[in-house]
């Protein structure tokens, strides 16, 4: 196939999902897995860097403006010389969000490090082990991997008329992330070595160009087969290959001369259509010629969409539920229909109730793949490799049911036990204390604490307490004096 009908293919399907290629191939850039540089020219420098007592119309500096100083520009600080948007919060999240933008977050970790080890020699080596660490599982888990996410979104997208954003995590769900990932760096340590030589890296990037694809067809490919299988594919089609990339060259020159506006919304993803495009074309050759290892390339489905009769089959519980009519809620008034309609809420459900809610879950578990069953998104259930079932407690979640009273005290108490967690643990790390958050002597001035705050916020100026005990008394003053501040008082000599 000539190469102006494999672009004008490649601009068929981007034209149909233009949005969502766009966005992968924005996100490649983003993680620089890919196409860094297409858009590496798209570069705001400072006006003002490293130059004393010069305006905004100095020359341009080589420093980089980032996102704080554009949103310090936007708010400028007020007459205290605070920014009452971007400002210091005494919440703990936003203490958090200060520590990490300000890079003190880095001296707290050293300094808890160095005072659990008792060196600080010790304290910076086991820090520095630890960031190279990260940066490398960052790079084998995440940008190691995403070439071949987004090769199976665009072999998806060729074919299918709608992609849910849940399959770039496919690798997920059918357990070959770490798997593909290993390829991919056995791919990168060959291509490594071989860069060593005169002309071997160049050579040999053809021979290995087609590793992401093979991968995200199958993702149970081991890393040798996946490698000579593309070295097969690709024989005779480096140079092919070659001035197909260049025929872009002259998209990549407009790109540039628009400060790669031209580039990013549409120069990368075309390409990425029309590379994927290319490999379909090169598959099918390699499956004409019956090329050996070529019965790895087992996904047709990818390719050419089934008849409905094996979806119908395949997907038969599916089909059952979606032709079973559905349940019809009963019409309530009343308290009965506030409560539910605006706070989701059934105090006491009835039977046609109950029959209503399991009938609504049953279709929200299957209502994704409806879409599969009608032959407009990728059929998982006829992938090679089965893909992991969801956990029986995951799968039973129906996030648009009405609660009980029960389900609300559960949720409450859980949000409430996270959120002290969590600001018992930041107390911890930052101020190394174990701060005392929420907790009562007794349970005498717990009861007494919750009915005096009940008292002073619910009905203010009653101040009577029922009841003649004494105890109560006794605990709403322990109460009101756990919450009210205490005063410093001063050290005697």
């Amino acid at each position: 196939m000539k190469r102006r009908e494999i672009k004008r293919r490649g601009r068929q399907f981007l034209k149909a999902h233009y949005l969502l290629l766009m966005a992968a191939c924005l996100a490649a850039v983003l993680l620089s897995a890919e196409y860094q540089g297409t858009v590496g020219f798209i570069q705001a420098q400072s006006p003002t860097a490293g130059l004393e007592g010069q305006t905004d119309a100095s020359v341009w500096q080589g420093s980089h403006i980032d996102l704080s100083d554009v949103l310090q520009k936007m708010f400028p600080p007020d007459e205290s010389g605070t920014n009452p948007i971007l400002g210091r919060s005494r919440g703990v999240l936003a203490a958090l969000v200060n520590q990490v933008s300000s890079g003190s977050i880095l001296v707290t970790i050293a300094s808890a490090v160095s005072s659990l080890l008792g060196s600080e020699s010790a304290a910076y080596i086991l820090m520095i082990c630890a960031g190279a660490l990260l940066f490398f599982a960052f790079w084998f888990l995440v940008q190691n991997i995403y070439p071949v996410l987004l090769r199976r979104i665009l072999l998806e997208c060729r074919t299918y008329q709608s992609v849910p954003l849940h399959r770039f995590l496919y690798l997920l769900r059918v357990r070959k992330w770490l798997r593909a990932a290993w390829v991919m760096f056995v791919k990168s340590a060959y291509l490594f070595f071989w860069s060593l030589t005169v002309v071997g890296g160049v050579v040999k990037r053809y021979s290995y160009y087609l590793v992401p694809y093979i991968v995200a067809e199958n993702p149970a490919v081991s890393a040798r087969a996946a490698i000579s299988l593309s070295r097969r594919m690709m024989k005779g089609h480096k140079w092919q290959c070659f001035i197909f990339e260049l025929s872009f060259l002259g998209w990549i020159i407009l790109g540039a001369l628009t400060l790669g506006l031209v580039n990013l919304f549409y120069t990368t993803p075309y390409q990425a259509a029309a590379f994927a495009e290319y490999y379909a074309q090169l598959r099918a050759q390699a499956k004409a010629q019956n090329l050996p290892g070529c019965e790895l390339l087992n996904d047709a489905c990818l390719y050419e969409r089934a008849d409905q009769a094996t979806l119908n089959t395949r997907y038969a519980d599916v089909v059952e539920i979606l032709n079973q009519p559905p349940v019809e809620l009963e019409q309530t008034a009343g308290w009965r229909a506030f409560l539910a309609k605006w706070f989701g809420l059934i105090l006491f459900p009835t039977q046609r109730e109950r029959l209503y809610e399991q009938d609504q879950a049953r279709r929200l578990q299957v209502r994704n793949l409806a879409d599969e069953v009608a032959g407009q998104t990728y059929p998982t259930r006829l992938f090679s490799i089965s893909e992991q079932s969801k956990r029986r407690l995951t799968a039973s979640l129906h996030y648009v049911r009405h609660y009980s009273v029960w389900s609300l005290m559960v949720m409450f108490l859980g949000f409430s036990f996270v959120g002290w967690l969590w600001e018992v643990s930041f107390c911890l790390i930052t101020q190394g204390i174990l701060v005392n958050r929420g907790a009562q002597p007794s349970a005498q001035a717990s009861r007494g604490g919750i009915f005096s705050y009940h008292c002073a916020v619910r009905r203010p100026g009653v101040h009577r307490l029922p009841g003649d005990g004494a105890h109560l008394r006794r605990g709403a003053l322990v109460g009101l004096h756990r919450l009210l501040p205490q005063p410093q008082r001063p050290h005697l000599r």
